[in-house]
C-alpha cells in the first residue's frame, strides 16, 4: 500500500512537471521572443529535463532520502517554470493589449451650468438660454442637443432649446460667467483649453455638469507597416496625452516625440515639437476639424491620434510608420512601476517646486524621481525662461531614462508590475509580431542603442487658433531647426548617426 501510494504522488509529481514544461514550450512558440537557434535547443532542454528527472523518481530513487531530495527537486522545479509560465503569459497577455486595434474612439459632451445654479437637470433648461459653438464641434453639439430632446421629450409636446451660438471658446465660456446664458454645451476635449485662459482657471470648481452625452466615432490609425523591422529603419509618434483616464480618448497631445529607429547602426534618434508650435491642420474631413488651418500642435489630439500624426507628417515632410499613445495615468505608473528613475538636472535649469501638478521640483545635479514628480517634470514649463523649448528637452531626458531603466537586469524583478503599468492606458498600431521581432533582436544581438536628442524650437507668440476660435499663445517654428530636424531624421534612415548633420553654432542649444 505504502509503495502504491509514494508511486501515485511520484506520478502526479511528474505529470505538474510536464503540464509546466509543455505550457512554457507552447508560450515560448507563440510568443516567438526566442531567436529560432535558440528555441530548438531551449525546447530540447526541457524535454531532457523531464526524462532525467522521470528516470530518477522511477529508476534510481529506491531509498526514503533519495525519494525526498528528488521530490523537493522536482517541487522547485515546478515552481520556478511556473514563474516562467506565468511572466510569459502576462507578456502575451499586455502585447495583446496594447497592440488591439479599437475602431471607436469615446467622446463626451457635456450641460454646464454655474456652481450656484439652481438648474440641476435637465428638465429646468426648457425655457433657458443654451450657449453652443457655431461652427467648432458641430458634430459633438448635434449630438448633445438630439440627446437632451430625447431625454426631455414627452408624447404631447415638442422640444425646442433656445440656442445662442458663439464662434469662440472663451466667448462660450464667457457667457456663461456673465450670465448671458444659464447652461453651455461643451465637448469635454476642450475642458483643458479653458483651464488655460485667464478668468476661468478655476472652471472645474465653479461650474458643474447636470448631463452628459457619450457618443463613439469610428477611429482610423493605420500603421505604414515596415516589411523587416529588424533591419529596415522606421519612425514612430509617440503622442502623450493629457488625460488620467484609465482609457484612451481624444484630447490634446501634449507630448510629440517624433522617433527615428536605425536597427542597423542601433541608432535612436527623438525629436520633440513643441506642444504649442504654430502648424497647418492636416485631417480627414470626415473628423469635422479645421482642415488646412493654423493651430496649436497640441490641438490636432482633439480629432484623434491620426490627425496629429498627419499633421505632423505635413510638417516634417517624412512619413510616420507606428504611432504610440500614451495619457499622464500610463507615465505615472510605469515609473513607479521601476521604482523611479534618474535625471541628470543641468545647473541653472533648478525647479523648486513644479506647477505643473504642485509636486517636488528638482536641484542641479542627478535627482530620483517617482511617477508624479517624473511626470511634473516632462510637463514644467513656466518655471523654465525657455519654456515649451525646455520642457520637450525634459520629455526627451525622461523617455531615455525610462528606457535606460527597463533595459537594465534589475528589471527581471520588477517586470509584473511593468506589464501591468504599460497594459493600461497604453496603444499603438504597431503589430504584436513586430514587437515580438524586437524583443527577438535584442535577446539575440543584445544590441547597444545609441541614443541621439534634438528638439525643433521657436520663439512666442499670439495667434488666431483655430480650435479656440480664438487667439491664444503659440510657438512659431524655428524654421532653421525644422530643416535641420528633418536632416537629421533623414540621416538616421540613411545609416548615418543624425549628429553627422552640421549645426551653426548659434543653435546648438537646441540638440543633446
Amino acid at each position: 500500500m505504502k509503495k502504491i501510494i509514494l508511486n501515485l504522488f511520484k506520478s502526479i509529481l511528474c505529470l505538474v512537471l510536464a503540464v509546466v514544461l509543455i505550457f512554457l514550450g507552447y508560450e515560448l512558440f507563440t510568443l516567438n521572443i526566442i531567436p529560432n537557434n535558440l528555441l530548438i535547443p531551449i525546447i530540447i532542454v526541457l524535454a531532457l529535463i523531464f526524462i532525467i528527472v522521470f528516470v530518477l523518481m522511477f529508476f534510481f530513487c529506491r531509498r526514503t532520502y533519495s525519494i525526498v531530495l528528488t521530490s523537493i527537486l522536482c517541487l522547485l522545479m515546478i515552481l520556478g517554470i511556473g514563474f516562467g509560465d506565468f511572466y510569459l503569459y502576462k507578456t502575451g497577455e499586455t502585447l495583446n493589449k496594447i497592440t488591439e486595434q479599437k475602431d471607436k474612439v469615446k467622446n463626451i459632451v457635456s450641460v454646464i451650468v454655474l456652481k450656484e445654479s439652481n438648474i440641476d437637470n435637465l428638465s429646468l433648461i426648457k425655457s433657458k438660454k443654451i450657449g453652443v459653438f457655431s461652427n467648432i464641434d458641430s458634430y459633438g453639439t448635434k449630438q448633445s442637443v438630439k440627446d437632451i430632446k430625447q431625454s426631455l421629450k414627452n408624447k404631447d409636446e415638442k422640444v425646442s432649446l433656445n440656442e445662442i451660438k458663439y464662434d469662440s471658446l472663451q466667448s462660450l465660456t464667457n457667457a456663461l460667467y456673465t450670465e448671458d446664458v444659464d447652461a453651455i454645451i461643451l465637448n469635454e476635449t476642450y475642458r483643458a483649453s479653458v483651464l488655460e485662459f485667464e478668468k476661468e482657471h478655476d472652471f472645474n470648481a465653479e461650474t458643474k455638469v447636470i448631463h452628459k452625452t457619450i457618443y463613439y466615432t469610428n477611429k482610423k490609425n493605420e500603421a505604414l507597416i515596415v516589411s523587416d523591422i529588424t533591419n529596415n529603419p522606421f519612425t514612430v509618434l509617440i503622442s502623450g496625452n493629457d488625460t488620467y483616464n484609465e482609457e484612451i480618448e481624444s484630447t490634446r497631445s501634449d507630448v510629440n516625440l517624433m522617433v527615428t529607429v536605425n536597427p542597423t547602426t542601433q541608432t535612436v534618434l527623438m525629436t520633440s515639437i513643441p506642444r504649442d508650435m504654430y502648424v497647418e491642420t492636416v485631417c480627414d474631413p470626415s473628423y469635422a476639424c479645421q482642415q488646412g488651418m493654423m493651430d496649436k500642435l497640441t490641438h490636432t489630439g482633439i480629432h484623434g491620434v491620426e490627425t496629429t500624426k498627419d499633421t505632423v507628417e505635413n510638417f516634417l515632410d517624412i512619413p510616420i510608420n507606428y504611432v504610440f499613445t500614451v495619457n499622464y495615468s500610463s507615465l505615472i505608473n510605469i515609473v513607479d512601476a521601476l521604482d523611479g528613475i534618474d535625471v541628470l538636472v543641468e545647473p541653472g535649469k533648478e525647479v523648486v517646486r513644479f506647477a505643473a501638478n504642485d509636486t517636488k521640483g528638482v536641484t542641479g545635479g542627478w535627482n530620483h524621481l517617482d511617477g508624479e514628480r517624473a511626470l511634473g517634470f516632462a510637463r514644467e514649463r513656466y518655471a523654465y525662461e525657455d519654456g515649451d523649448n525646455q520642457r520637450v528637452k525634459n520629455q526627451q531626458t525622461v523617455l531615455k531614462a525610462i528606457l535606460e531603466k527597463a533595459m537594465s537586469p534589475e528589471i527581471v524583478v520588477k517586470y509584473t508590475s511593468l506589464l501591468d503599468a504599460v497594459s493600461g492606458a497604453f496603444e499603438t498600431n504597431m503589430a504584436m509580431n513586430q514587437i515580438t521581432d524586437l524583443i527577438k533582436f535584442q535577446i539575440q544581438t543584445n544590441a547597444s542603442w545609441n541614443f541621439e536628442n534634438y528638439s525643433i524650437s521657436g520663439f512666442g507668440d499670439i495667434g488666431y487658433c483655430a480650435e479656440l476660435g480664438s487667439e491664444a499663445s503659440i510657438t512659431i517654428p524655428d524654421e532653421y531647426t525644422v530643416q535641420i530636424a528633418k536632416e537629421k531624421i533623414n540621416a538616421v534612415l540613411n545609416g548615418q548617426s543624425s549628429n553627422s548633420v552640421e549645426i551653426n553654432e548659434i543653435d546648438e542649444d537646441v540638440e543633446s
